[in-house]
């Protein structure tokens, strides 16, 4: 006679069949209370309830999606997590590649994976074509459906599916990868020019002048019309235009452009007046001066101009 006893899982109190079509000649005994935690009719606790829907539920007895647990299946085929935290783990072992996939109609139409032994994720379509995040370099990428370096590949928007803005704070290369290509700055804005005597007085522009600034990396454009306010100080020098947004040094460029003026003391010999730089080193500032018929020129001075005066021109010039 075999006496076999089970702590903790059942009682029989009659004979027990073997695996081999026989029986134990004997009882078969518990020593203990049965529970578990289970879905049988001795379960002290529901670990598992499958609803009238067929829906499994797991850490929960009824559907509702705000509660944390789980719900699989059900004439719907949905599945719902529900965790006070992260609630979805995807652990992909050695080898690189996809880690989910996405199918339409039992096509393949995307996937999300890894690449480079995990240094970059990638989130790609069901084509040829990918975008990726490197935890290395700390770039945004351009990849092929596996998650490879695509160069040249990828275009940001299309014409009738544009970005609204891009904000960078280390510029943009275009048409190339080097120093050359970047375009570190673009700016727009407005300035307020005023004449200035060079040894002493300044008159400001009037407050209904028109002055603008255009920079593009290391060029200003800059316009302005202006009528000349009134002289503080005694009008004494050359005259200068000052105010300029943006200082230019002109040990390494120059600037020259026509300007347009009205109402300033010039004599009959001058056939045309420009501005250009007032300076060979760093300064905001830029001279009128007078062309004379015989090609020669002159610096205007301030004293030319009063009340009456108006000025208008346009400048581009390299900043300091």
């Amino acid at each position: 006679m075999i006496e076999i006893i089970v702590y903790d899982v059942f009682s029989v109190a009659d004979t027990v069949s073997k695996a081999d079509g026989g029986t134990f000649d004997g009882n078969v005994t518990m020593a203990g209370t049965f529970t578990s935690k289970g879905i049988d009719d001795n379960a002290d606790a529901n670990a598992i309830t499958i609803d009238s829907s067929e829906r499994v539920l797991v850490n929960k007895t009824s559907t509702n999606f705000g509660v944390e647990g789980v719900e699989l299946g059900g004439a719907d085929g949905k599945i719902f997590i529900t965790r006070d935290n992260n609630s979805l783990y995807l652990n992909r072992l050695s080898s690189d590649g996809d880690i989910v996939q996405f199918y339409k109609d039992s096509t393949q139409v995307g996937s999300i994976g890894v690449a480079d032994s995990g240094d970059r994720i990638y989130l790609a379509n069901g084509g040829a074509e990918g975008i990726g995040i490197d935890n290395g370099s700390n770039a945004f990428v351009p990849t092929n459906a596996s998650g490879a370096y695509a160069d040249n590949h990828i275009s940001l928007g299309r014409s009738d599916a544009r970005w609204a803005g891009i904000y960078t704070s280390d510029g943009l290369f275009v048409g190339g990868t080097g120093s050359a290509n970047q375009l570190d700055d673009y700016e727009e804005g407005t300035w307020t020019p005023s004449l200035s005597g060079a040894t002493s007085g300044t008159r400001p522009a009037d407050s209904g002048h028109k002055s603008t600034y255009t920079k593009v990396g290391n060029m200003v454009h800059v316009t302005t019309s202006f009528g000349v306010g009134g002289l503080s100080g005694t009008a004494s020098g050359k005259c200068r235009i000052e105010g300029l947004p943006f200082n230019y040094n002109g040990s390494n460029s120059a600037a020259v452009s026509s300007l347009f003026c009205s109402e300033v003391n010039l004599s009959s010999s001058f056939l045309s007046v420009h501005i250009g730089n007032a300076s060979s080193g760093t300064s905001n500032q830029f001279f009128p001066f007078a062309m004379r018929d015989d090609t020669s020129s002159s610096e205007i001075d301030f004293s030319s101009f009063d009340g009456d005066s108006a000025i208008s021109f346009s400048i581009s010039y390299q900043v300091a």
